[in-house]
């Protein structure tokens, strides 16, 4: 069993915060298991356990190695021994005392939100999995593959959004991993976006919800479905959305800061 190295506690600490996560860790600490046992026995979608090993395994919390076809997942003990040894440096004497800069562990976060369609289940989740239909609605580019495992990938306003597929159930439901390349807060594939799909009597009840965010993240990545999904109802109706001139909060935030009295400009 090869073990992947720890990259430190922030990351394993993040991974920790997914309730699904630690229960995938419950099952394997008596041993290795192959994905599709994790998966029965958590409860999970094959698609969505292997998600979270990834993000396990990123974090040094899990290792893997084949036995034969299967892949075999067993907790690696070395990550979990360096999060307790973190986390012993605040107990008990150290508590009294905070560390002249103490590390900054982000709470994890989630967004929900919903939008009724006046269209079909089935013209609204093309809009999910074609990159020219998605680009009329978020993005400037896509590369996507609309199977498990499959690419996400969507520049948005100057940010590269990556991930991966995760779940695909045409026409109800689409599961992504959601991140930023380049970004310490937010990495490719580290928070997840489900859109499910329900058909109602006025068209398509069309719910997102973005689970795994950084907490000081939370209010920028909230701001943004709340513009781009009314976009998607126009797109979906058959209109034209138009040109989309989104700024991302923070960097409209960092923008403001340089035009206040008293602050200088970028050159």
């Amino acid at each position: 069993m090869s073990a992947d190295p720890a990259p430190g506690p922030d990351q394993a600490l993040r991974a920790l915060a997914d309730g699904n996560r630690r229960a995938i860790l419950a099952v394997i600490r008596s041993g290795p298991h192959p994905v599709g046992q994790i998966a029965e026995e958590t409860g999970l979608s094959q698609q969505a356990t292997s998600h979270h090993l990834g993000v396990l395994r990123a974090a040094g919390l899990v290792s893997g190695t084949r036995a034969g076809a299967r892949h075999m997942f067993a907790v690696n003990t070395g990550g979990l021994a360096a999060v307790r040894s973190y986390l012993d440096e605040f107990w008990p004497t150290k508590l009294a005392v905070p560390p002249s800069n103490p590390r900054r562990v982000a709470l994890m976060a989630e967004h929900a939100t919903s939008i009724e369609i006046d269209a079909e289940a089935a013209d609204v989740f093309e809009y999910l999995v074609t990159p020219e239909a998605m680009t009329a609605w978020m993005g400037q580019r896509a590369v996507l593959e609309p199977q498990p495992d499959g690419v996400f990938e969507v520049d948005i306003a100057g940010s590269p959004i990556r991930g991966r597929y995760l779940e695909v159930e045409r026409p109800r439901r689409v599961v992504v991993s959601w991140g930023v390349a380049g970004s310490d807060d937010l990495p490719p594939g580290a928070s997840t976006v489900a859109f499910t799909l329900t058909s109602t009597a006025g068209g398509t009840r069309v719910d997102v919800v973005h689970s795994d965010l950084p907490d000081p993240i939370l209010a920028g990545h909230a701001e943004g479905w709340a513009h781009f999904l009314p976009r998607l109802l126009i797109v979906a109706q058959g209109r034209d959305a138009g040109h989309d001139h989104w700024v991302p909060l923070g960097r409209l935030r960092r923008r403001e800061r340089t035009t206040e009295p008293g602050v200088a400009r970028p050159a």
